[in-house]
């Protein structure tokens, strides 16, 4: 890695785009992180009715490091969805064709109900009957949890491009990072919107579990937070540098 060009960029004024570029990344940039940070002050302040916070963690840290793990046993095979709403992304910009992104949901669906079922063949007969279903917590609105799905989805689906698909992210890394993502998003998740940002898991849970209220949510918003990210991202990140890898290859062909 080259040493940075200290004192050389004062007058080094970027171009237009790259800037807006740049600029766009540090609004979302902490735009998450402090948005990560507040709801993290304030569900676990007292008298916020959380789940304990033991609780809470082995949660966060089971769903975060297992996904961390699962998207590094399968990135180099299927890319590492994993996820309908991370498939669905990739579907709206192009990266993935319409029979390949079906073939992929349902294999997530069926995962997760095997994955399910293996859980409940290892739990006691008493623990059978709390599998996690998705569902909003007491004093949840729909709209509210609604809402935090969304963004907590947007997340997820900005770390993915950001580290798996842009070939300017930390690739090596990319599982770790896509893992943390989750682990963040359901440490405060789990007592605002029931934890889960992933349709197959929500699916999965609550076919064993028998327990449907509100489980449109957990479709639809992923869903539509997975298009609402990966399409601007694309095009103000990816289109930009697939036409300047474009013009590099006529210079070179000249």
């Amino acid at each position: 890695m080259a040493p940075p060009q200290v004192f050389k960029q004062w007058m080094q004024f970027k171009p237009p785009m790259a800037l807006l570029q740049c600029a766009i990344a540090e609004i979302v940039g902490t735009m998450y992180f402090v948005f990560q940070g507040v709801l993290c002050s304030a569900v676990t302040t007292p008298g916020a009715k959380i789940e304990p916070l033991t609780t809470v963690v082995i949660i966060a840290l089971g769903n975060g490091v297992g996904y961390a793990l699962a998207v590094a046993g399968t990135i180099g095979i299927s890319g590492g969805h994993l996820n309908p709403a991370t498939t669905v992304g990739m579907l709206a910009v192009g990266l993935i064709d319409v029979v390949s992104a079906a073939v992929y949901i349902i294999g997530q669906l069926v995962g997760a109900l095997v994955g399910v079922g293996l859980a409940t063949a290892v739990l006691p007969s008493a623990l059978n009957r709390v599998l996690g279903a998705a569902s909003l917590p007491a004093g949840t609105s729909t709209g509210a949890g609604f809402l935090g799905v969304l963004l907590f989805t947007t997340l997820l689906i900005y770390t993915v491009f950001a580290t798996a698909v842009d070939p300017r992210g930390p690739i090596a890394i990319a599982p770790l990072m896509i893992g943390l993502s989750i682990l963040t998003t359901t440490a405060v998740g789990v007592p605002l919107t029931g934890g889960t940002i992933n349709p197959a898991q929500a699916f999965g849970t609550s076919v064993w579990q028998g327990v449907w209220t509100n489980h449109w949510i957990y479709w639809l918003a992923p869903i539509l937070a997975a298009i609402a990210v990966a399409v601007p991202y694309s095009v103000v990140y990816l289109l930009p540098l697939s036409k300047k890898s474009m013009e590099d290859e006529k210079i070179e062909a000249v």
